[in-house]
């Protein structure tokens, strides 16, 4: 896969500021490639911080039904209020 083993690209440090708008930051707990205790995910948990239209949702297991709930409620809250 070009994923894993293409280049890299760009580090979320690096462009972190230059992305506008709401951030929805949705991060699979058991993810292996790019773990919840790795560098990236710390950066981009401390990032929301300075962020007020930014939220950072850990996914249990692999639960597609849970992805799609997550973003139900951050593009339209007040149907889950």
């Amino acid at each position: 896969m070009s994923v894993i083993s293409g280049p890299p690209g760009p580090r979320p440090e690096a462009v972190f500021d230059n992305v506008g708008g709401p951030l929805l930051l949705l991060w699979g707990e058991e993810d292996t490639v790019t773990p919840l205790d790795g560098p990236v995910a710390k950066f981009l948990k401390a990032a929301v911080d300075s962020r007020p239209d930014t939220e950072f949702v850990v996914l249990p297991g692999e639960t597609p039904t849970v992805t799609v709930d997550q973003i139900w409620k951050f593009w339209h809250p007040g149907l889950f209020a």
